[in-house]
This record gives C-alpha cells, sequence and structure tokens, in this order.
C-alpha cells in the first residue's frame, strides 16, 4: 500500500535580501537560509504548505441558509444596475458580526425621491404634472407622482410631499438638475 507523506518545511528569510543569493554570516561563510525570492517561488509548491496554516473561510451557520434567522451586517458598498429586463437591481457588500463577507441582492427596488409639495396642487395635478416632466425631460422617466405626508423633524407636523417614483434609477441626477426642483433661499 502506497503511503502518502507530508512534509513541513520551516524556512528563515533575510528580509535585507535583494540579490537572490543567501547572505553571508559573520564568519563569512554563505547563510543557508533562502532568499526572499526563493521563498515566494517554493510557496507555488503544494507540498510545502503545511495544511494547519491553509486559510480556509469559516462555514456559514444553517439557521441563515434555511432563513431561519434574519442577517445583520455592516455595509461597505453599495452597487446599482439594471438586469436584462431594465429592473433596478441594488447589490450590498458587507461583512457580518461572525466575519462573512456577505453580498445582498435587492431586486425590484423602486427609486423615489420627495419634493415639497405646494398647498395649491391637488391630487387631479399629479398626472399632467408628471406628464410635463416627461416631456421637459425628452424620455420617460417618472412612473408615478403621489402625495406622503412626513414629519421633516420628530416634533413638527406632518407635512406634504410629492413622492416621485423613477423609472431608471440612472435618471435621479436628470430629475435633481431640473430647475423645477431648485429651492431659492431668500436673502
Amino acid at each position: 500500500m502506497p503511503q502518502t507523506l507530508s512534509r513541513t518545511k520551516t524556512v528563515e528569510v533575510d528580509p535585507n535580501s535583494t540579490t537572490g543569493t543567501p547572505p553571508s554570516s559573520s564568519t563569512g561563510q554563505p547563510s543557508l537560509s533562502p532568499s526572499f525570492s526563493e521563498v515566494l517561488e517554493g510557496l507555488s509548491d503544494p507540498e510545502d504548505v503545511d495544511p494547519s496554516t491553509r486559510w480556509a473561510r469559516v462555514a456559514v451557520p444553517d439557521c441563515y441558509i434555511e432563513g431561519r434567522k434574519s442577517i445583520t451586517f455592516q455595509k461597505l458598498d453599495i452597487r446599482e444596475s439594471n438586469d436584462e429586463y431594465g429592473r433596478s437591481e441594488i447589490h450590498l457588500f458587507g461583512v457580518t458580526k461572525s466575519g462573512h463577507s456577505i453580498l445582498t441582492r435587492v431586486y425590484g427596488f423602486g427609486h423615489y425621491c420627495y419634493y415639497p409639495a405646494s398647498p395649491d396642487i391637488s391630487e387631479d395635478d399629479l398626472d399632467p404634472l408628471r406628464d410635463y416632466l416627461n416631456s421637459v425631460l425628452g424620455t420617460p422617466v417618472i412612473s408615478l407622482i403621489e402625495f406622503q405626508k412626513q414629519k421633516v423633524t420628530k416634533d413638527s407636523e406632518e407635512a406634504s410631499f410629492l413622492k416621485i417614483s423613477l423609472i431608471d434609477h440612472r435618471e435621479m441626477k436628470r430629475l435633481e438638475d431640473m430647475s423645477f426642483f431648485v429651492q431659492t433661499k431668500p436673502l
């Protein structure tokens, strides 16, 4: 029966060696320590790696896979895109408290913004306003405009806002750039 041999190699590296030749000891004899480049070359050999030092990701507990426990994570990055059908797709990259890297995909998120509603505007004005804004932008950008009551601060009274839903999140900047949405401050 053939035997499988396992070997471990401990290597001392002289960080000051840049020539690739072993450094000399104080006695003038060449040292047996390999150069840094020799150590790097040896790392590509899987037999030179001690199995106990191989890095492995911690397994995700079954309760997360089966959906029995909610996932809490720190968001590190957000990327937005559209799928092949033009629907919004948001990628949330993060890490859980236990150290698991995570990517959460949110499909079909409806992008929207709020704009303070004039007291003169009524429910009947919302569809014509949407049509007007889409015509000014040149393409249909706004899918829906509706009234929504919001508190500006915790202790304030509710105020009326226009909730403007977008067809494509990439058009948010164009909507913000319109003079219709520029608020002027009194001097």
